[in-house]
Parts: C-alpha cells; sequence; structure tokens
C-alpha cells in the first residue's frame, strides 16, 4: 500500500477533542489522495485512548495506537511517524496536534500541489492561536545557538525562582491580568507570517515531514526530550542535513492552544512552572545534541 499523506493525532486525555478533529478532516476534500488518520494515544489516564480505539475499530481511514506509558511530544509522535513510513509507505507525513481545527476544504490538496512545486523536507503552515490571537508561526528567523540555548537556561532558573515565591502568595492569576493590562498583545517580533519563508523555524502544533526528511531521519523526530524546544531541534537537525524547510501561509489551521497541559496540572500557575522545567529539560538536550558532532540519535 502507498499512501499520499498520513496524519498523525497525538492524543492525550478529552476523546472529544480528538473526535471533533477527526469529524473536521473526514468532511475536507480529499480528492483523489489516498489518506489515513493514524491517532497515538499516550497512555491518557482517562481512558479516552481505549474509547476511542473501540470507537475507529474497523474503519477504513482511522488507526488508533495506543502507548503503555506517556512518551512525550517526540517519542509519542514517532510511534505514528514511523506507522506512516514503514507500514503506509506516506509520501507526507502530517505531525498535528488534536487541538487543531482546518476550515480551508482544500487544505490538503494545497498541500500535495505545494509539495509538487517545492519538494520541502518539512512544511508548515500559518497556526492561529484561537487562546492567544497571534500567528504562531514560524517561530523565529534563524536557529539558536548553544550560547542561545544556556542563556534560555539561565533566564528559566531565575524565573523559576520568582514563580515558586508567587505560587506561594497565589499572586499568580492577578500578576497575569495586570501584565496584559500594562503590556502589549504578545507576539513573534521580526517574523512575518504572511509570506513564505525557506528555512525557519516553524511552531509545533502542525507540520507536515516528506519522505525527503524521513530518509534522512527514518527514526522520525529527535527522541531524546519529553516536551518543548522540538521546533528548534527539527530545524538545526534539518540545518546540518541541508534539508529544506519551507513555511506557507497559502495554507492555515486555527490552534485552540494549551488544552492539555492546564487540564493535567490544574492550575495556570502549576502549568507554566511545568513548561519551564520541561523546557529546561529539553534544552540540555539539545546543547548536548549540538555537543555530539555526528548528531546521531
Amino acid at each position: 500500500m502507498k499512501l499520499d499523506i498520513g496524519i498523525v493525532i497525538l492524543h492525550y486525555n478529552d476523546a472529544q477533542m480528538t473526535e471533533n478533529y477527526i469529524r473536521n478532516l473526514n468532511n475536507l476534500n480529499w480528492e483523489d489522495i489516498r489518506w489515513h488518520i493514524i491517532v497515538v494515544d499516550n497512555a491518557s489516564p482517562d481512558g479516552s485512548g481505549v474509547l476511542l480505539k473501540s470507537k475507529y475499530t474497523g474503519s477504513k481511514n482511522v488507526t488508533v495506537l495506543i502507548n503503555e506509558r506517556n512518551e512525550g511530544f517526540a517519542r509519542g509522535n514517532n510511534v505514528g511517524i514511523r506507522y506512516c513510513y514503514e507500514s503506509l509507505n506516506a509520501e507526507l507525513i502530517v505531525v498535528s496536534n488534536n487541538d487543531i481545527i482546518i476550515e480551508d476544504e482544500r487544505f490538503f490538496l494545497k498541500l500535495r500541489d505545494i509539495y509538487e512545486q517545492e519538494k520541502f523536507a518539512v512544511v508548515g503552515p500559518d497556526i492561529y492561536s484561537l487562546k492567544k490571537e497571534i500567528h504562531q508561526s514560524p517561530i523565529r528567523n534563524s536557529l539558536l545557538t548553544e550560547e542561545d540555548v544556556n542563556n534560555k537556561i539561565n533566564k528559566i532558573d531565575k524565573t523559576l525562582k520568582k514563580l515558586m515565591i508567587i505560587q506561594k502568595i497565589h499572586m499568580y492569576d492577578t500578576l497575569s491580568k495586570m501584565k496584559r493590562l500594562l503590556g502589549k498583545k504578545p507576539g513573534i517580533e521580526g517574523v512575518h507570517y504572511s509570506e513564505r519563508q525557506k528555512n525557519v523555524v516553524l511552531q509545533g502544533a502542525f507540520f507536515a515531514l516528506s519522505t525527503k526528511y524521513m530518509e534522512c531521519y527514518p527514526q522520525g523526530l529527535y527522541e531524546k526530550t519529553f516536551l518543548y524546544m522540538e521546533e528548534d531541534i527539527l530545524a538545526y537537525l534539518c540545518h546540518k542535513a541541508g534539508l529544506y524547510m519551507l513555511y506557507t501561509p497559502e495554507l492555515q489551521v486555527k490552534h485552540i492552544d494549551g488544552y492539555s497541559t492546564l487540564r493535567e496540572n490544574g492550575d495556570r500557575c502549576k502549568k507554566y512552572i511545568f513548561e519551564l522545567r520541561e523546557t529546561k529539560e529539553s534544552c540540555k538536550n539539545f546543547i548536548e545534541l549540538m555537543e555530539d558532532c555526528n548528531g546521531n540519535f
């Protein structure tokens, strides 16, 4: 079997969110495209992965795979990515959060046409956050250096110290509200979402890998991180191998954004602390990768 497009959806809790997205995908225009959805359940503690597997058993367009433990973003997605590449022989592998909305019925027809024109290794669309009301991709124009990543770790350490104090006095929500009222609307400075760009850092909520990427990195994404920094590592690996990354605003998805970690951690301050700690660990792994002159997984 040769597949044109495989769509990997990483699922963690909340079957309804994933079902809504699958319904959205099913309602799009797939004219002359061979396609299949792979849902990877990351050991959801609410049992929703089992429910999804039962619901879609026998479906011709949906396969549900269940991980025995929560593997995080990269390792979790790699279960689906390798299934698409090795078992389904997919030419394009879309890696997507489950909190995505696609309104353009011709989205995947356009994706196929852009690939035929550009022969990219990785492509990312315009990702609009419904929660933050910003365009999230590209993240930045250039790669992070080792110095940049070390500076990021130092900044995280300082922020964590402040957050621990704020958490103890229960002032996080109040201070966040004041910051929003006094500060400017969040955005990504120096990056323009309205024009096509090559070899920029793409946002990770939705992107596609082609066979050009998979032939170079058949394991999929770099697996030593649990959460965060995946986008920068992906850009680094593509740069190292001379692979072509493309950002194109001709494709757009909407991102509900941040739902799963907030649900898991219960409150916003705890969620932010969790994000920073995981980001710090991922930064350490990124530095380790950069220091490995062979860049092997």
